[in-house]
């Protein structure tokens, strides 16, 4: 419970109102890490591609594979699945795939290939990556002929995710493929005719958000299959970055009449680290929980309040009706963020003072990533309904509600 914020009115009457509770903790992140890499490559031609496995992969290491053959769609090995696949502008396919590693890997993996052809691939692995959903964002691309050429940009769904970017290409002759800004983990270009290669390289992006292109470099000039594929880090959660919290609403003066308090709802943010693209949502309630009120009532927020003993609401005390306190959400907008806006549900006035939980704000599922902060509320947003029938109040004590804030995963 937040330290309480008093504001007195001219008959010792106010309202305060407080209290969240998050059902998400912050966010912990673990660091993905390079593991190892092999490659491979048939040479003058054969029916199989055999990778071995990259050197010290443990079990929830993902591997990543980029396979570059003049062949038809290559048949991956038990386990391996397809993040994108390219038809480039010469003959043949290029598929990246991903494994988790799991208990007793084999030494190698073999992609069939339907046929006696030319082809190489990559595997890199890397540890501390999320492995219920390991790939955030992907994209594939192509280049007409060229002595230079870039990967295609994605949107990273998390701090820190680690962003691989590949060149894969096809040439009669022999020359290096380098790349900018980039650790290259993995480089292979066949000895056959034509000669496949594969270019692997990888960058850690410290912000959620769009990737930069990653050029790579070549002589003479190739076309190329470019990809890009994000790994999210193990770890991440959905919280608050921002807790919602009502503001003090002004004090009321006892008149005989039927009055409305307003004030604007601050801004709140939530943080979607997870990778899931799941979806969330924001629901408020009032709290009924032993010691709180669920709805305005009488509290004394010291140690006496006249005959009343505190803090804590005195049996018996006067209260308000619930749907007292609303919130209209009207003109406010969530920004920044990764993927879909959330939308806020209260462009009608929500009532916040009631036991079952109001739905106030969601991400869709395969929306909303990263961080979205939801602003720009009227000055009027929270609204408290005070009928004539309120009651002054004995000295130092307030009006107060308790409501239960909870950030849940679905939209």
């Amino acid at each position: 419970m937040k330290s309480l914020h008093k504001l007195r009115a001219v008959l010792a009457l106010a309202v305060a109102a407080c209290c969240f509770v998050l059902l998400a903790t912050g966010d912990a992140h673990a660091a993905i890490a390079f593991r190892g890499a092999a490659s491979a490559e048939t040479a003058t031609g054969a029916a199989t591609l055999a990778i071995s496995q990259p050197a010290g992969v443990v079990a929830g290491d993902v591997m990543i594979a980029t396979v570059n053959t003049v062949g038809a769609l290559p048949g991956a090995p038990a386990g391996w699945t397809a993040i994108t696949t390219t038809a480039p502008g010469w003959t043949g396919n290029v598929v990246t795939y991903f494994k988790v590693a799991g208990n007793g890997e084999p030494p190698a993996y073999d992609w069939t290939l339907g046929a006696s052809v030319q082809a190489a691939g990559t595997i890199v692995a890397y540890s501390g990556v999320d492995n219920s959903h390991p790939i955030g964002a992907s994209a594939a691309s192509t280049a007409a002929s060229a002595v230079t050429a870039s990967t295609p940009s994605v949107d990273t769904l998390a701090a820190n995710s680690l962003v691989i970017a590949n060149a894969t290409w096809q040439r009669t002759s022999a020359g290096a493929v380098s790349g900018g800004g980039t650790d290259q983990r993995a480089n292979i270009t066949g000895t056959g005719n034509p000669r496949q290669g594969v270019d692997t390289t990888d960058f850690t992006q410290a912000a959620a958000g769009t990737t930069p292109p990653k050029s790579f470099s070549t002589n003479p000039a190739v076309p190329w299959a470019l990809q890009t594929i994000a790994l999210t880090p193990a770890g991440g959660t959905l919280s608050f970055s921002t807790a919602p919290d009502l503001p003090n609403l002004p004090g009321l003066i006892l008149n005989g009449t039927q009055q409305t308090l307003t004030a604007p709802m601050p801004s709140f943010a939530v943080d979607d680290e997870t990778g899931s693209r799941s979806g969330w949502n924001v629901t408020v309630s009032g709290d009924s929980s032993a010691g709180r009120s669920p709805v305005f009532a009488r509290y004394c927020p010291t140690a006496t309040c006249g005959s009343d003993s505190g803090p804590g609401y005195p049996a018996g005390g006067a209260s308000l009706a619930p749907s007292s306190l609303t919130l209209n959400s009207g003109g406010a907008t969530f920004t920044g963020g990764v993927g879909t806006a959330p939308a806020l549900q209260c462009s009608s006035a929500c009532a916040l003072d009631v036991a079952s939980p109001i739905k106030v704000a969601s991400g869709a599922s395969g929306g909303a990533a990263a961080t979205w902060t939801a602003g720009g509320f009227g000055a009027a947003s929270v609204a408290l309904a005070a009928p004539t029938t309120v009651r002054a109040l004995p000295a130092s004590e307030v009006y107060r509600v308790d409501l239960l804030w909870t950030l849940g995963t679905g939209p």
